[in-house]
């Protein structure tokens, strides 16, 4: 087994899930960087349209790249769940089927988000002097979609080995390159949103060549060649079983932020660009339940199939713990000065005004994420996606989006009560998961679980 990849079935469930997840913690600060270091430059040369159009697009972007993460999932899960019971034949198949998978989806979608970009900015109520903007940013990222799923897919295989390392490796190198061509192409060149998006897929590019590389370099723990490029119904089946409720539920999630970018649109460029700098601000504390998320994923797969739930059990209140410890100081520091924390991505007074608003009650989610996060990926681990969808989908379009829809038509509202929606959500969502957790993953459960 490669030296990155670590044996989460065995040693204290602490050290194990710290290792693990610290290569997730900073994958997810260099993601993260991605779109904050587009806004950074965007912020300061360019105008506030340009921020605007940036950060529609990007959401755009985002929903697409979360479903594809989704449904990844599928394949990591399955190859944790095998690696753990020894059943390397499996993981061969599941690899090859989702190779299959993500060459097909890659070139369809990169086709519908190209011809199709403009039409998605206009359903998003893009303000009329960021449009082209927008555009630009959307058909360019839409070129480089066979990047973002490249990437997903190898990051994905990787990751249900054990060997979280190697993504981290793909992905900085991609968020240096990045930094680096945003300096050229939007600082230097000024080419604004088709700058800042150049250097996105042409990153995203480089990204994927080096994950290939290490692949063929280091080889696979189990066998792998083009004999398993080939169609297994039940393969096939398997990884949708999982992946599609993943994704389905990335993207509606997904689609709901979208659908709140389209109201903060239609409020005027300050508060677009206000909502979309705290955007990029909340991302960054994020990055701690995100990676907790993915992290304890492939941890609780790899122990139930291995036989021990129960640890993966233990596992989940760690990174909870761990999570508290980041997101409690960060909120705190959001609402005493929030002025500051948007004016690291914006200079212009208008929009550091709107943004501090909403990133006051917005900031609170960080906190309570840190529970569902950490829930949700303990529950994709045991493969109980549907459950994650059906509590996601309905605390979304139940709560989240009709109040900041109803916030949206009070006269004289504010970026204060826009913000609301989104901790209110998700409030709802952690009681649904604690009682999850008590009805079906009880000691009892977990112990009479087998491998999906």
């Amino acid at each position: 087994m490669n030296a990155n990849t670590l044996k989460l079935t065995e040693g204290r469930i602490g050290g194990s899930l710290i290792r693990f997840a610290i290569p997730f913690l900073l994958s997810g600060l260099f993601q993260v960087l991605y779109g904050t270091v587009d806004v950074w430059f965007i912020g300061h040369y360019a105008t506030g349209n340009s921020i605007a159009g940036v950060s529609s697009a990007a959401q755009a972007m985002g929903l697409v790249t979360n479903m594809f993460m989704g449904l990844t999932m599928g394949g990591t899960v399955l190859i944790g769940q095998y690696m753990g019971a020894q059943r390397y034949d499996d993981c061969g198949r599941v690899t090859g089927n989702l190779v299959l998978l993500f060459a097909g989806i890659a070139a369809a979608m990169t086709v519908i988000m190209v011809l199709l970009g403009s039409t998605i900015n206009g359903w998003m109520q893009v303000p009329p002097d960021a449009v082209s903007e927008a555009d630009n940013y959307i058909r360019v990222c839409g070129i480089g979609s066979v990047f973002i799923i490249g990437y997903n897919v190898v990051s994905a295989i990787l990751r249900g080995l054990g060997n979280s390392k190697a993504p981290l490796y793909f992905v900085a190198i991609a968020s240096l390159t990045n930094i680096v061509l945003d300096y050229v192409f939007v600082a230097l060149f000024r080419w604004n949103a088709f700058g800042a998006a150049l250097a996105t897929i042409i990153s995203q590019g480089v990204s994927l060549i080096v994950g290939i590389i290490y692949i063929k370099k280091t080889g696979l723990p189990y066998k792998f060649g083009r004999a398993h490029l080939k169609t297994d119904k039940a393969t096939m089946g398997r990884i949708l079983k999982i992946g599609i409720p993943a994704a389905s539920r990335q993207t509606l999630v997904g689609f709901s932020f979208t659908f709140i970018t389209t109201i903060t649109n239609g409020l005027g460029v300050a508060a677009a660009a206000g909502a979309g700098v705290v955007n990029r601000a909340i991302d960054v504390c994020m990055i701690i339940p995100g990676s907790m998320n993915g992290a304890l994923t492939s941890f609780t797969a790899q122990n139930v199939g291995a036989g021990k739930p129960e640890r993966a059990r233990k596992g989940l209140y760690i990174c909870i713990g761990l999570c508290l410890c980041i997101s409690i100081p960060y909120t705190l520091i959001a609402n005493i000065s929030p002025e500051t924390v948007v004016g690291i991505l914006s200079d212009e007074p208008e929009v550091i005004r709107e943004g501090a608003q909403y990133l006051i009650p917005f900031s609170w989610d960080c906190v309570l994420v840190s529970f569902v996060f950490c829930l949700n990926g303990f529950f994709t681990g045991l493969g109980k996606t549907t459950f994650v969808l059906i509590h996601d989908t309905c605390t979304t379009f139940l709560i989240r989006v009709p109040i900041v829809y109803f916030v949206s038509t009070i006269p004289g509202r504010t970026m204060f009560q826009m913000g609301l929606g989104t901790p209110a959500a998700t409030i709802v969502s952690l009681l649904l998961c604690l009682i999850y957790l008590k009805w079906k993953c009880n000691k009892k459960a977990l112990a009479e679980m087998t491998v999906v």
